[in-house]
């Protein structure tokens, strides 16, 4: 079983968290091989993966030093998958959390339907000392990800699909993908270098459709990100706007796969697909940008929400909801348990046991 599914870890930060990451997948019994790209190159991950407690996993690792950013990111994730020698590989982040059965699970549906190049399930969240940048505390279960729109994807309507996968974004970022199908599509990543990260986790998703199908099932839950340690969590939308050269990228992803839309869709053309990814693209950022600058557009109801945010009681609400949640959750995943296997609900109790040391 270990020898079909690879997981790819990537590094770049949060160094406290890779430590718990492998004391994790030894503790629980995860015997998937692993690849471990390390963005930082200081020597650190490579001294905790030499660690005799480690002794008994399977570790490729390799060091990329991110220089020119995103450019070494990509060249890194490239490297990666070329490194893969199983059928299945998943991403992964040192501060998230694989669930073994829904990950089996996942390749038995891939298994059965070689059509699936990209198979994900229903992705938790889970939150520490609310929300801190903790890596060991008491853990409540959160929901994470609204559920899934589009389960089995590419839909009939081409042009609607578009525009409703940017606007309502359904990620196959965390999915297990299929090795050989997929490797050609970070080849052009490397290659198109988009500025903007989130141009990236779009045309993974994009470019997956037209390689093969993509299938979101909500009764398997495979991975659990933590909530509140997002290298992004304080970012400036407006800064990373100046930082990067969005404009230019959307056009450059439009182009590029409008031009390999119109060799699966002859019938709709590559122009009309241009047009499609650009208007889609724009009515993902009225709602982003719309979003986000509600805070300086209405700055003194933005400090009495923050004020209210802040109180006591708000606190204690939150806290109260945070139990409800955990138990709502605790008795989803254990529909799910009934319906598809005896282990997951042990493996998702056992995370937060593991956490609460």
């Amino acid at each position: 079983m270990k020898d079909d599914i690879t997981l790819i870890l990537t590094l770049k930060g949060r160094q406290s968290f890779t430590e718990r990451y492998l004391d994790y997948i030894c503790a629980s019994g995860i015997d998937f091989p692993m690849i471990i790209a390390d963005g930082d190159a200081d020597g650190f991950t490579k001294n905790i993966i030499n660690l005799d407690k480690y002794s008994n996993l399977t570790i490729d690792f390799f060091e990329h030093k991110q220089i020119k950013f995103y450019q070494d990111f990509y060249l890194m994730m490239l490297e990666a998958v070329k490194r893969v020698k199983t059928k299945y590989f998943i991403l992964t982040d040192n501060d998230d959390f694989i669930v073994k059965s829904g990950l089996i699970a996942l390749k038995n549906i891939a298994e059965n339907d070689p059509e699936y190049i990209s198979v994900g399930g229903k992705i938790f969240g889970i939150s520490i000392s609310d929300d801190a940048m903790s890596t060991y505390g008491k853990a409540f279960l959160r929901f994470y990800y609204n559920d899934f729109i589009r389960i089995d994807e590419p839909t009939e309507d081409i042009e609607e699909m578009i525009l409703s996968s940017l606007i309502n974004f359904e990620s196959s970022y965390y999915n297990l993908l299929k090795t050989n199908e997929v490797m050609v599509i970070f080849e052009e990543i490397a290659k198109l270098n988009f500025t903007d990260l989130r141009l990236y986790e779009f045309y993974l998703h994009f470019r997956i459709l037209l390689i093969g199908r993509a299938k979101h099932i909500s009764n398997i839950t495979h991975y659990i990100r933590q909530i509140g340690t997002s290298s992004s969590r304080n970012a400036s939308i407006t800064k990373e706007l100046i930082r990067s050269d969005l404009p230019s990228d959307i056009r450059k992803f439009s182009k590029e796969l409008a031009k390999q839309y119109n060799s699966k869709y002859p019938d709709i053309g590559h122009k009309r697909f241009y047009e499609v990814f650009i208007n889609s693209f724009a009515e993902y950022l009225n709602y982003n940008f719309a979003h986000f600058i509600l805070r300086f557009r209405f700055k003194r109801s933005y400090r009495i929400k923050k004020f209210i945010f802040e109180s006591s009681l708000f606190k204690l609400l939150k806290k109260i909801g945070k139990h409800i949640q955990d138990k709502r959750i605790v008795f989803q995943i254990s529909k799910m348990n009934k319906n598809n296997n005896s282990f997951l609900n042990r493996e998702v109790e056992y995370i937060k046991d593991f956490l609460n040391k």
